[in-house]
Parts: C-alpha cells; structure tokens; sequence
C-alpha cells in the first residue's frame, strides 16, 4: 500500500511540476526538477492535510482496496507551487526597480 500510495503521489506531483514548467514557457531540466521538487512537498502537505482535516474526496481514486485523496495532493501541490511563483515575481519586481543590479546583501554565501 505504501509502494502505491508513492507512487501516486509522485504522479501527481509530476502533473503539476509538467504544469507549472509549460505555464512559465519553458522545460529546461534544472527548473523542471526543481518544480517537481516543490511540488512533491505541496503535494505531500495537500495529502496529509486532506487525510487529517478529514476533508471530502471530490475525486475518488482507490488503491489497493484504499482512497487515495488526489484532489487534495493537486491543490496542495498547486497552491505551494503558486505561493513561490508569487514571492519569486515580487523578487524580481524588486530587482527590475533597482535598476537591474541586485545587491547581493540577501543572498546566502
């Protein structure tokens, strides 16, 4: 059970990883591991607050005789995904303000 339930989490993570790659134009490997990255953990947080929450299933996949809550792994993965796309807008908002440099004062080192 714990093979499947994996797997079909990665599967969805991978939907919205493909998803997300393909709305910001581009598939270059480093991004598309990186969105399937993320998404696996929204994903993973989706399902674990579906499961405890004890929120409905809007779509019903069965595993191993077992629901699985893939609703709540999409929009978890969708709203982790969104969330960073957000902060990572208004970062470059605020490089495009300075003129383009950006000091490098807030960067780790």
């Amino acid at each position: 059970m714990l093979l499947l339930s994996v797997a079909a989490l990665l599967l969805v993570a991978c939907s919205c990883a493909l998803l997300d790659s393909v709305r910001r134009g581009g598939l270059a490997p480093a991004d598309f591991r990186l969105a399937l990255l993320l998404s696996l953990i929204g994903a993973s947080v989706g399902w674990a607050m579906g499961l405890a929450l004890d929120l409905p299933e809007l779509v019903s996949v069965r595993l191993a005789g077992q629901p699985a809550p893939v609703f709540w792994s999409c929009v978890g993965a969708a709203t982790f995904l969104l969330a960073l796309d957000v902060v990572a807008a208004r970062r470059r908002r605020q490089v495009a303000a300075s003129g383009g440099s950006a000091s490098r004062s807030g960067k780790l080192r």
